[in-house]
């Protein structure tokens, strides 16, 4: 299978290449039924499980592990929940039994070469962390949602991915995570194949500076981003908590949208001071 599709990041169009199989497994001591789709590419591998099955169920864990290349030196750290913490540089063997390894797991090969593990098509499904295990063995872990999370009939995983390459350039230029996911909503092109609606730019965002994402500051936020002549600025998580005695959040994200709309129009006509 060979495609080529538009992207926007390091490159404008992605290309992927790999041969793909689908095998029927079953679990010898329950007898249940999986499916397995893999796909091996030009610069790596990927795959994920098909659960059938019908009604609500809860999902626990994910037992997948990963043997690595003994020796391999790998860069990792710890904050699975906002994917802040800082990176540091063991053989895999060295890290502590049981330590959160946040992905993309990236790691130098004993032989040369660089690899990652990280993930694709993740909908409707738990990120995915990794374990230590003290040997050169990592193994899947759900620390977002440790006491698993309720799925409706059949349940496709996310891809579980491993990158490589000779560089860690290689890494950062593949297009398997790319690849992996579906292609966008028919409901997002609504003239056919057209995405002049969508507007690239810049944008200002309050958390950088520490300031709150309170509903009366917005507006100080937006008025300073028309100065800036930056296009957005960038909501941030905590306005569905904003209030005004009756006044709902979206009534105050009306208000704010439309005094951006204000600020707007009075810049764009040239003027310096807002109407």
């Amino acid at each position: 299978m060979s495609e080529r599709f538009p992207w926007r990041g390091v490159k404008a169009e992605a290309h992927s290449r790999y041969g793909g199989l689908v095998l029927r497994v079953v679990h010898l001591e329950s007898g249940v039924r999986r499916t397995l789709e893999a796909r091996a590419y030009d610069d790596g591998f990927a795959f994920r499980y098909h659960v059938p099955g019908e009604g609500q169920r809860t999902i626990q864990a994910d037992a997948t592990a990963w043997s690595l290349p003994p020796g391999a030196l790998v860069w990792h750290h710890d904050v699975a929940t906002q994917y802040e913490g800082v990176h540091r540089k063991n053989p895999i063997e060295a890290i502590e039994p049981g330590t959160t390894l946040v992905m993309p797991l990236t790691m130098e090969l004993p032989d040369g070469g660089y690899a990652a593990i990280t993930e694709g098509a993740l909908t409707d499904f738990s990120g995915l962390t990794l374990k230590a295990t003290g040997s050169s063995v990592v193994r899947a872990a759900m620390d977002d949602d440790p006491d698993g999370w309720q799925a409706n009939g059949p349940v496709v995983l996310p891809w579980r991915i491993v990158l490589t390459g000779p560089g860690l350039d290689e890494l950062v230029n593949s297009d398997i995570v790319a690849s992996t996911c579906p292609s966008p909503a028919p409901s997002l092109y609504p003239k056919g194949l057209h995405t002049d609606w969508i507007k690239p730019g810049r944008a200002l965002w309050h958390w950088w500076s520490g300031s709150s994402v309170a509903f009366e500051k917005q507006k100080w936020w937006v008025d300073k981003t028309a100065e800036m002549g930056f296009e957005y600025y960038l909501v941030d998580e905590g306005w569905g908590s904003w209030r005004d005695g009756a006044r709902d959040k979206w009534e105050l994200m009306k208000e704010l949208v439309d005094h951006a709309d204000w600020v707007a129009a009075g810049f764009v006509a040239g003027t310096k001071e807002l109407k």
